[in-house]
């Protein structure tokens, strides 16, 4: 910090200690909220959350502003134009998926406590109230054990559109599409030389990705956890590129972006909480002295602020069995179980394309040979956000409609094939006749596990059937 300019270590100082003293605050606020009753903790909680969520869209579009004349100095109009291209196409590979409900009643569950949002500002899914005539009349409600970050964005859009079952499919394609350009940018502003095309084919990668599409036109929860963890790998991708390589410190409008970015995601599922070691490893990639960095300690603080709600409502409804027989959520037993169904979904090629499994892993080798900090980076992103469900005792593939967790670890397996796809056409091009072969095998070896993709399933036709039957 000393090594920065005089200017910068003003700045820098304000940042630091403006989030050392919020985090005092909100220390002091949690210590408070401990020694309340759980019942007057989950009525905290309803408001809280939301006030976190609103707290992080503001530092977000702050820190968004501050780095947008660096994306476009780096990128220009006709890179940027190509990022929008991409998350156009994912939004139409996305409308492949059936529209329509997939889990009963979780999806409705998310769409109603953001309808309470929408007309009373508290998080909570209302157990007595009426909607008559346009007017939303609450009464009497409770807390929802998951995290509230999707009824939250369900319950902004709803202020102006209203609520309906279509709202929420429209903003998981929504999501689909900005994590494609979101893929797709990131790469292209990465420290990284990776192969040509390899940002654009792993934003495709993503959105062809089968499990997204199918998923991505429901109103679920999965697609836009994936698409906020999206978020913060391009947030961290904009921070280390924003650094200051002499003085090692970051940006504070890049910091605040990324701070904002990753605890939004933490909203999403409690898995979520695993964004901080992708970040830990984005920083680290390009500079093992990273710990010198002053702005990225106080983006630290800035992220345990805003994620305090959440901490707070994840201690409450600790105790909750989510719905496990023998009240274990998390079980090793079940781990031979949940390896072999969910392993397999990568080699058997009947919902994952086999040949995406070939181009991850030639992108993979690709990495380890050449980028070895990007691959540091993506097993920090995979690990976690795959192996956690080996040991959630309804984490397998095979458990219901639990396929949807596939998606949360999507992106990082779409960010191998995309650059094992692109190295793939650099080695081609001087041999046109084996591009030809190769793009014939991998298009044949995709369509198989495309073909469900449009197809509703039993559980989906159940699952309409009582929404139409409770709607009439």
């Amino acid at each position: 910090m000393n090594d920065a300019p005089r200017s910068s270590r003003l700045v820098i100082g304000l940042w630091l200690g403006a989030s050392l003293l919020l985090l005092t605050a909100v220390a002091l606020w949690f210590r408070q909220f401990l020694r309340l009753d759980p019942s007057a903790q989950m009525t905290t909680c309803e408001t809280a959350t939301a006030r976190g969520l609103d707290a992080c869209v503001a530092l977000g579009a702050a820190g968004l502003v501050g780095v947008a004349p660096w994306i476009w100095n780096k990128l220009g109009a006709r890179k940027l134009g190509l990022v929008a291209g991409v998350g156009l196409a994912a939004w139409l590979v996305c409308g492949l998926g059936a529209r329509t409900h997939r889990i009963f009643f979780d999806e409705q569950i998310y769409m109603q406590i953001g309808q309470t949002y929408a007309h009373t500002g508290r998080l909570a899914a209302a157990s007595y109230a009426r909607a008559e005539h346009g007017k939303f009349e609450y009464y009497n409600g409770e807390l929802n054990k998951q995290p509230q970050g999707w009824p939250y964005v369900y319950g902004q859009f709803a202020r102006w559109f209203g609520t309906s079952p279509r709202l929420g499919q429209e903003l998981n394609r929504l999501s689909v599409a900005t994590a494609a350009a979101l893929l797709c940018l990131a790469l292209m502003l990465g420290p990284w030389k990776l192969p040509n095309y390899a940002a654009p084919l792993a934003g495709l990668a993503w959105a062809f990705t089968p499990m997204v599409p199918f998923w991505g036109m429901t109103a679920a929860v999965e697609p836009s956890a994936a698409a906020t963890m999206v978020a913060v790998f391009a947030a961290g991708v904009i921070y280390i590129g924003c650094r200051d390589k002499p003085s090692i410190q970051g940006r504070p409008a890049a910091g605040a972006l990324l701070a904002a970015a990753t605890a939004f995601a933490t909203y999403f599922r409690p898995e979520s909480l695993m964004a901080f070691p992708l970040v830990v490893a984005l920083l680290w990639c390009e500079e093992d002295d990273f710990v010198k960095d002053v702005v990225a300690w106080g983006a630290l603080a800035f992220t345990l602020v805003l994620v305090a709600p959440n901490l707070a409502q994840l201690w409450t409804v600790r105790e909750q069995d989510w719905g496990a027989t023998d009240g274990q959520r998390i079980k090793l037993a079940i781990f031979g179980q949940n390896l072999a169904t969910n392993g397999g979904y990568f080699f058997l090629g009947r919902d994952f394309p086999l040949s995406a499994t070939l181009l991850a892993m030639a992108g993979a080798g690709w990495l380890m040979a050449r980028a070895r900090s990007l691959a540091l980076v993506i097993a920090a992103w995979f690990i976690p956000a795959w192996g956690i469900f080996l040991i959630f005792y309804a984490g397998g593939y095979y458990y219901g409609a639990s396929n949807r967790y596939a998606v949360i670890s999507a992106a990082p397996v779409a960010l191998l094939a995309g650059i094992g796809l692109a190295a793939f056409i650099a080695w081609g091009l001087r041999r046109p006749a084996w591009l030809g072969l190769g793009f014939g095998c991998i298009l044949l070896g995709w369509s198989p596990a495309m073909s469900f993709v449009p197809h509703w399933g039993r559980e989906a036709v159940e699952c309409q059937e009582e929404v139409d039957f409770v709607a009439e």
